[in-house]
Parts: C-alpha cells; sequence; structure tokens
C-alpha cells in the first residue's frame, strides 16, 4: 500500500512542477529584468500559482522521500538515511526557491503599489531574485538525481519478493 501512496505522491508532485516550469519560462526573461517585471504584473495571478505549484510540489516530494525511506528502511538503513537525506535536502533547496520566486513579487508589487517601476534598479532587484530562484532551483534538481541513483540502486537490491508483495 505503501508504493500505492508513493506513487500517488510522486505523480501529484511532478505534474504540478512541470506545469510551473512551463509558466515561468514563458513569464521570466533572464536577459530583460524590465520585460520580466511588466511580465509579473500583467500576469500576477498566474505568477503566485506557479509559486503555489512549487510549493506544493516540494511537499509531495517530501512525501514521496520519507515514503521511500519507509520502504527501504528495513533491507538498507544506512543508504536508506542517505538517499533521505539527499531528498530532504532537496526538497528543501526547492522550497527556498519558491521563497524566492515570491520574493521577486513582493519587489514588483511594491514597486508598482507605490509607482515606481520605473526606477532601473526595481526590475533589476526582481529579475535578481528569480535567478537566485534558478540556481536554488538547479542545486535541488541535482539533489533530487542524486536520490533517484541511490533509489534505483536500493530498488534493484531490495528482494524480488517484497517487490512482488508490495
Amino acid at each position: 500500500m505503501r508504493t500505492t501512496h508513493t506513487a500517488i505522491f510522486y505523480a501529484a508532485g511532478l505534474v504540478p512542477a512541470l506545469a510551473a516550469a512551463f509558466v515561468r519560462s514563458r513569464l521570466v526573461i533572464f536577459n530583460d529584468a524590465t520585460t520580466t517585471a511588466m511580465n509579473i504584473v500583467a500576469h500576477e495571478p498566474l505568477f503566485r500559482l506557479v509559486s503555489a505549484a512549487d510549493l506544493l510540489s516540494a511537499g509531495c516530494y517530501v512525501a514521496v522521500t520519507l515514503l521511500l525511506f519507509q520502504i527501504f528502511r528495513p533491507f538498507h538503513k544506512g543508504l536508506s538515511v542517505v538517499a533521505t537525506f539527499l531528498g530532504l535536502a532537496g526538497c528543501t533547496v526547492a522550497i527556498v526557491a519558491a521563497f524566492c520566486e515570491i520574493a521577486a513579487l513582493f519587489v514588483v508589487r511594491g514597486a508598482e503599489h507605490w509607482n515606481i517601476l520605473a526606477v532601473k534598479a526595481i526590475p533589476a532587484l526582481a529579475l535578481l531574485f528569480l535567478e537566485l530562484q534558478s540556481r536554488a532551483y538547479n542545486v535541488s534538481v541535482a539533489c533530487f538525481g542524486l536520490f533517484t541513483l541511490l533509489i534505483a540502486y536500493l530498488t534493484l537490491r531490495t528482494p524480488t519478493t517484497y517487490r512482488i508483495q508490495e
């Protein structure tokens, strides 16, 4: 039953993550701070949805990580702990990345509220937060990649009878 829950959480986290990545690629132009700021203002509800999708995805992946730890711990405790650490580290960094995205929204919304969006430093600051988000996201993907390699190894090393029964 744990494997079913794991698959459900994995799918529930993957779909919003892919959708958020697609929408983000349309809104954020990394070499043009002003256009990016204008896109955020023009599509604020969509931008908020991207941040929410990133947080939802990270939450689902925390569940996946902990469920996989429960599944593999009886067979390979040490590697299960390392894999869990990598998975949770990736989730933590992904959450930090989402907060960088939210910070960019706050910068742009504050500038729009005070009618100072034309000041060149404001869009540049928002773009800086989005660049931090992008770099943090890349670090989380690296953690998830290592996590996935360990999970693949653990899957291959788990007795076949257990895999069939679950």
